[in-house]
């Protein structure tokens, strides 16, 4: 079980749609998760993923996707199991070997820098939001710089520096990825983290990552 958690998974998010505004129970969920130390997406309340314009996306906790949007249950009850956070989208095995390398390095598992990629940018190399974070692992500029990445739209640039800052998050929050990822959405200032968009992105990512930790099963 690694991370004294149930089994951690992902990332950061743009722009809050008002449903999220509204999410007191998302809000409960993830100052749960923090106090108790683990993420249960089996309770709590639904988290919705919101695809809007290319490199645009939300959480909220309510399914209100707008005319052109699409909406994608991502966590909670009535959702279906989160894909394996290795391939959650058809570009992910594209990064595999980017991804394994990375982790390797930093010592973090594979499976949560995937979930991380997979929330963040949905496998976007180019993604780009409106607060200027970018890349497939959702890079702010400060964080980029304090890595060294020249190129952040640079897949191997990206996720080498994500999984470092992934690193240095979990050591200074003992080793817990819902404090890890949430001081990753929302930097490391904890009053800040219960904001409903980070209370949203906690258990997305956590599910990703608990999926992929799940033992398989055959018919």
């Amino acid at each position: 079980m690694p991370f004294a958690l149930a089994a951690a998974l992902p990332a950061r998010f743009r722009r809050v749609r008002p449903a999220v505004r509204r999410g007191r129970a998302a809000c409960a969920l993830l100052l749960a998760a923090l106090g108790a130390g683990a993420v249960h997406a089996e309770s709590g309340t639904a988290v919705w993923r919101i695809d809007d314009a290319p490199g645009e996306i939300h959480l909220s906790d309510q399914p209100d996707a707008p005319a052109g949007a699409s909406a994608q249950c991502v966590a909670g009850p009535g959702c279906a199991a989160p894909a394996p956070a290795r391939a959650p989208a058809a570009a992910a095995p594209r990064y595999d070997e980017l991804v394994r390398q990375a982790a390797t390095r930093q010592g973090v598992a594979p499976a949560l820098i995937h979930a991380v990629i997979a929330v963040e940018s949905a496998y976007r190399p180019r993604a780009l939001s409106p607060r200027g974070a970018a890349g497939l692992m959702q890079l702010m500029p400060a964080t980029a710089a304090r890595y060294g990445v020249t190129d952040v739209f640079d897949p191997a640039q990206n996720i080498a520096a994500g999984a470092r800052h992934l690193r240095a998050l979990l050591d200074r929050y003992g080793q817990d990825p819902a404090r890890a990822l949430a001081a990753y959405n929302a930097g490391p200032a904890v009053a800040h983290w219960s904001n409903a968009e980070t209370a949203a992105y906690v258990p997305a990512v956590l599910a990703r990552y608990a999926a992929a930790q799940s033992p398989k099963t055959t018919p």
